[in-house]
């Protein structure tokens, strides 16, 4: 199943609507995919304007080879294939919202922590000491609550029986956990850049230190308490009220981590269900405030809804993929 991953798909042919651009996209992909032997399966449009028209696409990367390397160039100017990496995947404003939650979370831990200038300090035994946090174990519950909605290969493997929900979910988690770490800093162009001195943003380098830290955790007997312990019994992945989307929610203390590892091992989890290629987008799970009543009144909150967190990822992500691509050239 890693061989399909989801890729955003792009037609700029002049003069066509959005459904005849896809139908052009389609045809392409339907032909090299008799010739390959393989399977492809889209979702609704993903971005459309008079210009452009996108579409999450899965297959295999073969695939989309094989289209690239077989259409004269009068087509290809007009046809744009992105893989959807992880930084696109995680739906505008997660990252930070995840950071603001465990900054949070700490600082409730602690009267002196000092918010806003991203520094957390730590009092020990009524004594200020700045390097204690690596060392200091509190036995405190962090939580993540993340919406992940599912590539399109996977709604289509699952309607026709080839693969179930728990199968799915089974093997994000031993994508996450598996070999000490090496599967998911195998696939990281993050970690690939930092480790051979590459150009890097500070995110890259972030995500990439989170793989040095969580997989420097293993001990001599081949034990990783992040790895082991906290994601394999702490991590609950579960459907949705949608075929396309699954629920991951973590609550744990940690075990035997400091705050810091435990921070390493949340963030770790959330980089490597982006960088799975059965993951679409992700964003967090958030409560909707609901407009008050009329004639006054306080509104009332509720979970929101998978079709609710799908359309706004839909406008989100459609908005993204065009800076994306407008950014780039072909």
């Amino acid at each position: 199943g890693y061989n399909f991953a989801p890729y955003a798909v792009c037609s700029s042919v002049p003069g066509l609507s959005g459904v005849e651009r896809f139908e052009a996209i389609a045809e392409l992909l339907r032909a090299a995919a008799i010739a390959e032997g393989t399977v492809i399966y889209s979702i609704d449009s993903l971005y459309n304007d008079a210009d452009r028209t996108c579409r999450v696409i899965s297959a295999e990367t073969a695939l989309f080879k094989a289209v690239l390397d077989s259409q004269p160039a009068d087509v290809v100017q007009y046809l744009q294939v992105q893989p959807l990496l992880s930084a696109m995947k995680q739906v505008e404003g997660t990252y930070q919202g995840v950071m603001d939650t465990m900054a949070s979370i700490d600082c409730a831990e602690d009267d002196s922590c000092e918010e806003g200038d991203g520094t957390i300090t730590v009092v020990t035994g009524g004594a200020y000491d700045p390097g204690a946090r690596k060392n200091t174990r509190y036995l405190q519950e962090k939580s993540v609550a993340l919406v992940v909605l599912l590539s399109p290969i996977v709604l289509h493997f699952t309607r026709t029986g080839e693969v179930t929900y728990e199968e799915i979910i089974n093997e994000l988690l031993e994508f996450t956990t598996g070999s000490n770490g090496v599967n998911v800093a195998e696939a990281s162009y993050y970690d690939f850049q930092a480790e051979f001195e590459g150009v890097t943003t500070e995110r890259m380098e972030f995500y990439s230190n989170v793989i040095q830290n969580v997989t420097s955790l293993t001990a001599a007997d081949g034990s990783n308490t992040c790895l082991d312990v906290v994601l394999p019994n702490d991590v609950k992945i579960a459907r949705m009220g949608t075929n396309e989307t699954v629920s991951v929610h973590v609550e744990t203390v940690g075990g035997d981590l400091t705050t810091l590892q435990l921070d390493d091992c949340l963030w770790y989890l959330i980089y490597s269900l982006s960088l799975h290629p059965y993951v679409r987008f992700m964003e967090l799970e958030a409560d909707v405030v609901l407009f008050p009543p009329p004639g006054g009144g306080e509104g009332g909150e509720t979970s929101a809804s998978p079709s609710t967190i799908t359309s706004a990822l839909a406008l989100v992500v459609a908005l993204a993929v065009s800076t994306f691509f407008s950014g780039l050239s072909f």
